[in-house]
């Protein structure tokens, strides 16, 4: 299983939701994907922190997400 984010969100950044997520009791976290129109930006230690295998740049294609959850 994957779960795609993306990292500017209303609110709340994907990283911060990635995060959250980590505190729920589950048995078994999926592949952690971002995606980003914004990829000079990105904190790359929070990335990391947060267990994001995938960064992914917008415009993005299916064959990126295939790519990204491979």
């Amino acid at each position: 299983s994957a779960l795609i984010v993306d990292w500017r969100l209303g609110g709340i950044d994907g990283i911060d939701a990635v995060e959250r997520m980590r505190h729920l009791d589950l048995s078994r976290l999926p592949t952690l994907i971002l995606v980003t129109a914004y990829s000079d930006d990105l904190p790359l230690d929070r990335v990391d922190r947060a267990g994001i295998s995938k960064i992914v740049t917008k415009p993005l294609t299916p064959s990126m997400l295939f790519e990204g959850v491979r």
